[in-house]
């Protein structure tokens, strides 16, 4: 099973820039993962940031609408309310030795920007500013990029 979601992923993502899914799609490549909700999720965004952080682009509408797509899985699974600042400390640790926008961007979709560290804050700001991803910022928690 694991190489079937791994597959899945590559088919999608075979254009990291311009990655292409459907719904239908990525259902099956979740439900090919094994393990419960939570891991599901984790397996599948640590496969995810290894591919993007490669990545030499600007995050993109495509990037945005797939990562958003990606991490509604937890909302959906009802794992999104247990995920904990400490459950996403790789991805955190990542994102300070390479900042990415793409990153960044998962780390706003899956953690509500007040329970993250101020400096963390506001690299996730400066790194989301004027991308597609910006929507995704709660902008009252976050501040402004000044």
């Amino acid at each position: 099973m694991t190489r079937t979601y791994i597959n899945l992923l590559d088919g999608f993502l075979a254009d990291p820039a311009d990655p292409r899914w459907s719904s239908a799609a990525m259902t099956r490549m979740f439900n090919s993962v094994d393990g419960d909700s939570r891991t599901k999720l984790f397996k599948v965004l640590r496969y995810v940031d290894n591919r993007l952080a490669d990545c030499s682009c600007a995050l993109t509408t495509e990037q945005t609408s797939f990562l958003r797509d990606v991490t509604l899985f937890a909302y959906t699974s009802g794992c999104a309310s247990s995920i904990l600042l400490s459950d996403i400390d790789w991805l955190l640790a990542r994102l300070q030795s390479k900042s990415t926008p793409q990153r960044a961007l998962i780390i706003v979709l899956l953690i509500p920007c007040d329970k993250l560290p101020l400096d963390t804050r506001s690299l996730l700001l400066r790194l989301l500013y004027g991308t597609p991803g910006e929507r995704f910022l709660e902008t009252d928690v976050v501040g402004s990029p000044e």
